[in-house]
């Protein structure tokens, strides 16, 4: 497969050296960016094979050719802004740090005269702020990503206000302004809720996207690896955890905290997609390993932190050693709660497919506590590209937590079992 592709890449290069390929129309409105499938999965798009490599993991090759098609200028400006996405990707899964990421901002109703470049950045004048150059403002969105790119690059906006001395805005999804009250307050960011239509725009200078933000700064992956963790949770939702769990640590056993996963098709930026679950080779992870794990270690305690449609399933001789996580009352508070606890006491783990609520708990680990986490990759072949590494076990990119590759996603089992035992030693 990876020959065809390199002949392919040859041909499709020789052909650009001496003719235009023909490019796609102009994009209809249900075309929209930066998270566009359709376009993604276009059979006339003139990335359309830049965008099979990127699918197959590809990454090099992938590269080369988005490079290649973009040097000559191929498709609509549309296009060639989500081919920019499209190669950060790529370029972000072989740990390279790319100004491409500021395509974000290019695909959002952002008016021109204000977005940022990495120009307008070098040359501010707020560092020192005068009658003349008073401060500036700058509203950093979040909207259209997941949940877990909130959480994982939102020092990205410490970084500009760092670097700019701007006065920075972040707006996030109503159901976060609690959760993110802490990191806001260490960086000394405004929060508001997500602009819609029939709001008030406030007055900025600027405005831009967290995604953006890794282009326009030029961050490598593994400068959105905080040292300090700024993640906190309400008095309230520790307790309550506590009560749960004290018992079982009392008595010396081990308690693994698990996120199985979403029962949902996963869009990643760019357009690209990851299946619904994992008999269909996506993100999901099975009960029956964790039920495995549990026959194996009679002294182990699962605290089940998945979602009410899709919680682990135990045999009913394991209730002893099955507990589900209280319930929040503002978003991830019992979840970040577990993850400080689980900084702080070294006899609890963590297994977790890669989602939402899985990002949200690692991202409140310390460094410590991070080598205590392994996320489970059910099949090799299907993850994006944060998650990227060499071999089958390796670290994080953007974190100290372990990655776990199966095979195929019957390889669930061993594997679990051998993250099971390489986590503990910590």
């Amino acid at each position: 497969m990876i020959k065809k592709y390199e002949a392919l890449l040859l041909l499709q290069i020789a052909c650009l050296s001496s003719i235009t390929l023909q490019g796609m129309e102009k994009p209809e409105k249900a075309y929209k960016g930066p998270m566009d499938l359709e376009w993604f999965y276009h059979d006339k798009n003139p990335f359309a094979l830049a965008n099979a490599l990127h699918q197959e993991q590809n990454w090099t090759l992938a590269s080369e050719m988005y490079t290649q098609y973009l040097k000559y200028n191929e498709g609509t400006e549309y296009d060639r802004n989500m081919a920019r996405l499209n190669l950060a990707a790529c370029l972000m899964a072989q740990c390279h740090a790319t100004k491409h990421w500021a395509a974000f901002d290019a695909l959002l109703d952002i008016p021109e005269s204000q977005r940022i470049s990495w120009e307008t950045i070098l040359n501010n004048d707020s560092l020192i702020p005068t009658d003349c150059y008073p401060r500036k403002t700058i509203l950093v969105r979040t909207d259209q990503v997941g949940i877990g790119d909130i959480f994982h690059f939102i020092s990205a906006a410490f970084d500009l206000r760092d670097c700019t001395g701007w006065n920075v805005i972040i707006s996030v999804p109503n159901f976060l302004k609690q959760t993110l009250a802490s990191p806001a307050e260490e960086y000394d960011f405004n929060l508001i809720s997500i602009i819609s239509e029939n709001d008030t725009q406030p007055t900025v200078d600027y405005e831009t996207h967290l995604i953006a933000l890794l282009g326009h700064l030029n961050l490598a992956p593994t400068a959105i690896d905080p040292e300090k963790i700024i993640f906190t949770a309400p008095e309230r939702a520790i307790n309550l955890v506590l009560e749960a769990i004290e018992p079982v640590l009392g008595q010396g056993n081990t308690i693994a905290a698990v996120f199985l996963g979403e029962e949902r098709q996963a869009t990643l930026i760019g357009g690209k997609q990851l299946p619904r679950n994992s008999n269909d080779h996506g993100r999901n992870l099975d009960s029956e390993p964790f039920k495995q794990l549990l026959r194996n270690h009679p002294t182990l305690t699962l605290i089940d932190c998945s979602n009410k449609k899709n919680r682990v399933t135990i045999d009913e001789d394991q209730k002893n050693q099955y507990l589900i996580i209280p319930n929040e009352a503002q978003a991830f508070d019992t979840t970040i709660a577990l993850a400080r606890i689980m900084s702080a006491k070294k006899n609890i783990i963590a297994f977790g497919s890669n989602n939402g609520p899985t990002n949200v708990f690692a991202r409140s680990l310390d460094h410590t506590a991070q080598d205590r986490m392994a996320f489970i990759i059910p099949n090799a072949k299907e993850n994006d590209m944060r998650m990227e590494g060499k071999g089958a076990v390796y670290k994080q990119m953007i974190s100290h937590c372990w990655v776990y590759k199966c095979q195929t996603p019957n390889d669930q089992t061993k594997v679990i079992e051998q993250a099971y035992h390489d986590i503990s030693k910590y």
